[in-house]
């Protein structure tokens, strides 16, 4: 009889440590799938960021050019002041809406 006992303890040990194991599987598999979701958000993050960026980069490369025109091209200068004060040289017809 005492191999019997012997092997009822074992079943019991090996009962255990598989139910042990089987959570352990069940909580990696909720981490990993919480990591894999963090992981999308920041790669979407970063994706988002990265369009911002290039963004930011041509509209820094169009002021860039304008400051380049105000600088060198004083008809280009002229044609500003005047379209922004609503001025005319002679020979300038400004037209402008009612109301404006």
């Amino acid at each position: 009889m005492p191999p019997k006992k012997n092997n009822t303890v074992s079943v019991v040990v090996f009962a255990v440590l598989a139910v042990l194991w089987g959570v352990e599987i069940i909580f990696f598999y909720e981490s990993l799938d919480r990591a894999q979701e963090e992981r999308d958000r920041l790669v979407e993050q970063e994706r988002a960021k990265a369009e911002e960026r290039a963004q930011f980069e041509r509209r820094a490369e169009e002021l860039r050019e304008y400051t380049d025109r105000m600088i060198k091209d004083p008809d280009f200068v002229g044609a500003e002041a005047r379209e922004i004060t609503g001025g005319a040289v002679d020979g300038e017809v400004v037209i402008r809406p009612d109301g404006v």
